[in-house]
C-alpha cells in the first residue's frame, strides 16, 4: 500500500463524499484514494473523508458522523464536502488559478461557493432538508436547489452491484 493515501467509506455513496473526493483529487492529484471502512486502514491514512467518525480538519479528518458535528452559522450541518472546502477552499481556488486581491474578497468567494454549491448537498446529506428548500421549514434560511445530490444517489448500483466502480463513475460524472 502507498505510504501516503486517503480513505473514503465504501458501499453506498452520496453527494458529499463524491464531491469531497473531487475537491481532494484537485488539491492532491497524486495521492491514492481508497474506499474502505477498515479501522486500521483509516487510522494510518493521511486523510479520512466521510469516514472514521472524527472531525479534525487540521489532522486531515473530514467526517461529520459524530454527535454534535460541526454546523454553519445558518444552522446547516457540514458534511464531508463542506468540511473539506472549509479547510482547503483557499488552496483549491489558488490551484484553479482563482486569485483575489484581498483576504476579504477571497473569503467572499469561499462563502459564495459554500452557499451556492455546497450547503444544499450538505443539508440533504445531513437530513435537515428533505423535499423542501428551507432549513427545517424556516423560510428565512433558503437552501439553493440542488439536483447533484439526486444525480449522485441515482448512480448507486442495485444491491449487490459494484459500488466501487459506480463511485468512481460518479466522480467522473460530477
Amino acid at each position: 500500500m502507498d505510504s501516503q493515501y486517503a480513505v473514503v467509506h465504501d458501499g453506498m455513496f452520496h453527494w458529499d463524499d463524491v464531491v469531497a473526493v473531487i475537491l481532494f483529487d484537485t488539491l492532491y492529484p497524486n495521492t491514492r484514494v481508497i474506499r474502505t471502512r477498515d479501522q486500521d486502514t483509516i487510522a494510518k491514512a493521511e486523510f479520512a473523508i466521510d469516514v472514521g467518525c472524527v472531525y479534525d480538519i487540521d489532522r486531515g479528518r473530514f467526517d461529520h458522523h459524530q454527535p454534535n458535528g460541526p454546523t454553519r452559522q445558518n444552522g446547516v450541518p457540514y458534511a464531508a464536502a463542506g468540511l473539506f472546502w472549509k479547510r482547503h477552499g483557499t488552496a483549491l481556488l489558488s490551484k484553479l488559478g482563482v486569485t483575489a486581491d484581498s483576504d476579504v474578497l477571497n473569503e467572499s468567494i469561499i462563502d459564495a461557493v459554500d452557499a451556492e454549491f455546497l450547503v444544499a448537498g450538505d443539508a440533504i446529506d445531513t437530513g435537515v432538508v428533505q423535499g423542501h428548500k428551507t432549513l427545517r421549514g424556516n423560510p428565512e434560511i433558503r437552501i439553493p436547489d440542488v439536483s447533484g445530490s439526486l444525480l449522485v444517489s441515482a448512480l448507486n448500483p442495485a444491491s449487490g452491484g459494484d459500488f466501487d466502480r459506480a463511485f468512481w463513475g460518479a466522480v467522473e460524472t460530477v
